[in-house]
């Protein structure tokens, strides 16, 4: 019994091989036979594994690998985006005037920061100065470096619908230019005191100093590339990593504004104009801008384009918001002069670290009527001081040689405000109260304009805003929204600072154009408060 018992069991503990081979051990024929089926599973796993991997490989072939260091892989990830950032060293801005030169002003404005950052860098600019070049050379020499033959490489760069560099003029250009023809350009940019702009059309030529100067030019440059993006996400990243500013090419558009009507022809109102159903379009002057008084590029269903433009991207503010309710956007460096319909501010004022008290001490905007002091009775406006605000009290009517103080600004409808004004006789003291029909702001400033103006400062003003949204619609209706960052080298000899080292060059106009920008600043909100150094002997050390 114990015999049997002993061999069942044996039996039980023997009965089943192992399901991966012992090595070492007795039992020879049956563990290889398993040994040989196991790896001829894997075997066959594998195979099937590498014909799906095959398979994919036919039907999806993989795309060609990215080219090294491409824009939109470099940087800040977008989510850690800082929600605001402005640029330091841009100069100040300069106006185009009547001329289609807005390229050429781009194109200087960024040779222009870029020398004064790498000149702060090195240590040869003080921190407050900057060297101002030509946008008058700048024009000749790109138009030259255009002239050819019609199939020559200069006029297939340079022949771009609606430009007319490439036919010896100055109206329409593109700031790309400065990459593709680089080559040409790098001794050719001149300090402005050479070549002043010359503000009237048909003068794109006229630059006697020209030839002369180009023998003794200290400044050289080279771009070594070109980084181009077309959408805002791209462009707030590149700002953000690079800290550098980006040329900016968008469309300008026309917007139409419309107003209610019961008369029997009239068009179909748009949604800002819910409920009506019925409008006309208003005759006001300033319809086509896209631009509002505070200096803020907006879009519309009824926007078509008019042209092309040309700026510099300056910073970003994700919560700054328009007064047509678009939060986020950038801040731009124009070349349009300030002018009763058209006002711009300063970069801390997109930027959002000033007040607009502060900013009103900077860029005033006396003509935009939302600036103007208003006084609920006459009585009230006898009674203010406008010398102590920085906001315009006393009003002049171009038709009227009575003096105004404005009541209230009521703002709706499409883009429509309306201006009730006190109308004061300085004489007989009369007085009544009367409105102007609705128009656009910029319309009422052609009606109704302060006695006392105060200028805004080229200095810190010049500076734009164009919302996320706007960028957008631009670019989705017209196709035109593209930004280029340039890598340029600047050559030591461009310098004053390593005059020494360079004898056979001529700095005497870079010194010439070499000027000092100062940029306010303030002790909080108020712009002449600011912190008062009592004597306390408690605090004393």
């Amino acid at each position: 019994m114990q015999d049997r018992n002993s061999s069942i069991f044996e039996m039980q503990t023997t009965s089943y091989p192992p399901l991966l081979p012992t090595y070492g051990t007795s039992g020879g024929p049956p563990m290889a036979a398993t040994w040989r089926l196991s790896h001829l599973l894997l075997l066959v796993n594998v195979l099937g594994f590498l014909s799906m991997v095959l398979l994919g490989l036919a039907l999806f072939p993989r795309a060609a690998p990215s080219e090294p260091h491409r824009s939109s892989e470099l940087g800040i990830p977008l989510a850690l985006l800082p929600p605001a950032w402005a640029a330091t060293d841009v100069t100040p801005y300069k106006s185009q005037m009547g001329r289609g030169t807005c390229w050429d002003f781009a194109s200087i404005g960024y040779l222009e920061w870029s020398y004064r950052a790498e000149g702060h860098r090195r240590g040869w600019l003080a921190p407050t100065e900057y060297v101002a070049f030509s946008e008058q050379a700048y024009g000749i020499s790109v138009m030259r470096l255009c002239d050819g033959p019609a199939n020559s490489p200069q006029q297939k760069n340079c022949r771009i619908a609606g430009d007319q560099v490439w036919n010896h003029s100055t109206e329409g250009g593109e700031v790309v230019n400065l990459y593709y023809l680089e080559n040409g350009l790098q001794r050719q940019v001149l300090p402005h005191s050479v070549c002043p702009y010359t503000v009237l059309p048909g003068y794109d030529n006229v630059c006697p100093d020209f030839n002369a100067s180009l023998a003794h030019n200290p400044l050289r440059f080279r771009v070594k590339a070109v980084h181009s993006f077309y959408d805002d996400l791209s462009i707030k990243k590149r700002l953000a990593s690079t800290q550098k500013v980006l040329a900016f090419s968008t469309p300008i558009v026309s917007v139409p504004h419309f107003l209610p009507s019961t008369g029997p022809s009239c068009a179909p109102c748009p949604r800002s104009l819910w409920p009506h159903v019925c409008c006309v379009r208003s005759s006001d002057t300033l319809k086509n801008s896209g631009l509002n008084m505070q200096g803020e590029f907006y879009h519309s269903p009824e926007m078509t384009f008019s042209g092309g433009h040309a700026m510099l991207v300056v910073g970003y503010n994700d919560a700054f918001m328009t007064q047509e309710g678009h939060t986020g956007g950038f801040i731009l460096k124009n070349s349009w002069a300030d002018s009763p319909t058209r006002n711009s501010h300063s970069i801390a004022y997109f930027a959002q670290t000033i007040s607009y008290d502060d900013e009103l001490s900077v860029c005033p905007n006396s003509y935009n009527p939302l600036n103007w002091l208003t006084c609920k009775t006459l009585d009230e406006c006898l009674a203010l001081d406008g010398s102590e605000s920085l906001r315009p009290l006393e009003l002049r009517h171009v038709n009227r040689s009575t003096t105004q103080y404005l009541k209230n600004v009521t703002l709706g409808g499409d883009a429509m405000a309306t201006l009730c004004l006190w109308d004061h006789d300085n004489v007989t003291q009369a007085a009544t109260d009367w409105c102007l029909p609705p128009m656009q702001l910029g319309t009422a400033t052609t009606l109704i304009a302060p006695w006392h103006v105060r200028p805004n400062d080229p200095a810190q003003c010049g500076f734009y805003f164009m919302p996320y949204e706007t960028l957008r619609q631009y670019q989705t209706k017209f196709h035109s929204i593209k930004a280029f960052d340039f890598d340029v080298e600047w050559h030591p000899q461009s310098f004053a600072m390593n005059a020494a080292a360079y004898k056979t060059l001529d700095y005497a106009a870079v010194l010439a154009s070499t000027a000092t920008q100062i940029v306010q600043s303030f002790d909080g909100p108020f712009p002449f408060s600011s912190h008062i150094d009592f004597v306390d002997d408690m605090w004393a050390a």
